[in-house]
């Protein structure tokens, strides 16, 4: 029997209820990898996409670290039970950024209608601005921010103002700019002794810098930006007069260890295995886009019929829709050894 006394450690995941608000196209991929990597999996989530109300519902009693694109409604508030994080970026260059992340990693026929929409707006110098890549090139961060204090539909000035007062009760805020100082500033805020690696995912590859492009281009941004421009300014010098420094923190006397996730259940036998899904998603889905899911099949011997099938479940992870390939009429039959997709 081992006694511990008061002044014993007790090791235990993080305690903690963080949000990482991940607003597209500003390093918020890489602070997630360094999130995980430095939590683990079962303690921080994937980036998730949807409502953030659902979010907490569905993935806050599995995960004590969220991150995702999450669309604030209604007026909802943040949550109190909750710490909030994010970062921002210069909105001319993170515009930029985006338009060139979707002509130099898709295709028309990956990403049709988007794809077309950026070529067309860069071709043009901004003047053709398609409906479909509007909401992803035109104030995104008041669009975003407004909606936690207002309905996102008031006048310019009042959207602007929620959007500060909205990021003004977040626990901490940076810019990519100072990206490595915002990653110093969140190991404070999750009392975390691990020095954040400075790792950059998902760049833009082949984008060029915002000066080397035509003055019509930056303009039209600029113009698109108007807000956005103005809060970014205004939180830059909030961030460099210390409004969310987290150097005051007491620093906590529990020692914090990684959690794994647990390993999914994957129904394979010594005759075949699902190794890989791949679900090709778009910045913005209308009614009756199609959803395409690319999965991996490896089989190891002949199978005489087989059965493929796909669910998507809603936030109660019960069954909204469903397919298989009897279904569909597309029988499989005397399957040889191999690799499907």
């Amino acid at each position: 029997m081992v006694i511990l006394t008061s002044a014993a450690k007790i090791q235990r995941p993080f305690s903690g209820r963080v949000i990482f608000d991940h607003l597209p196209k500003t390093a918020g991929t890489s602070v997630n990898r360094w999130l995980i990597e430095a939590l683990g999996d079962g303690n921080v989530s994937d980036i998730v996409t949807g409502l953030h109300r659902s979010a907490l519902h569905r993935y806050g009693g599995q995960y004590c670290l969220i991150t995702g694109h999450l669309d604030f409604i209604n007026a909802e508030g943040l949550d109190p039970r909750w710490q909030y994080t994010t970062i921002l970026r210069d909105p001319i260059d993170r515009a930029l950024s985006w338009l060139y992340y979707v002509t130099k990693h898709y295709s028309a026929d990956t990403l049709p209608g988007t794809y077309q929409a950026c070529k067309q707006f860069i071709e043009s110098d901004g003047e053709i601005v398609a409906g479909i890549i509007y909401p992803s090139i035109s104030n995104m961060y008041v669009s975003h921010f407004s909606r936690i204090l207002g309905r996102g539909d008031e006048s310019e000035t009042i959207r602007l103002a929620n959007s500060q007062a909205a990021l003004d009760q977040y626990d901490l805020v940076g810019i990519v700019e100072d990206y490595e100082g915002f990653t110093k500033q969140l190991a404070q805020l999750l009392n975390l002794t691990h020095e954040p690696p400075i790792r950059i995912f998902n760049r833009t590859e082949g984008r060029p810098e915002l000066e080397e492009t035509s003055d019509a281009l930056r303009h039209a941004l600029k113009q698109l930006n108007n807000l956005d421009c103005m809060l970014f300014e205004t939180t830059k010098q909030r961030v460099r007069e210390g409004l969310w420094d987290q150097s005051s923190l007491e620093p906590c006397e529990t020692e914090i260890v990684t959690i794994a996730k647990t390993p999914r259940s994957l129904r394979q036998s010594d005759a075949i295995k699902l190794s890989d899904i791949d679900l090709v998603v778009r910045p913005h889905m209308k009614n009756r886009d199609t959803i395409i899911a690319k999965v991996t099949i490896e089989t190891f011997s002949l199978i005489a019929r087989l059965q493929c099938g796909l669910h998507i479940l809603d936030d109660r992870g019960e069954i909204a829709f469903g397919v298989n390939s009897t279904l569909l009429g597309q029988d499989l039959e005397d399957v040889k050894p191999g690799s499907y997709t």
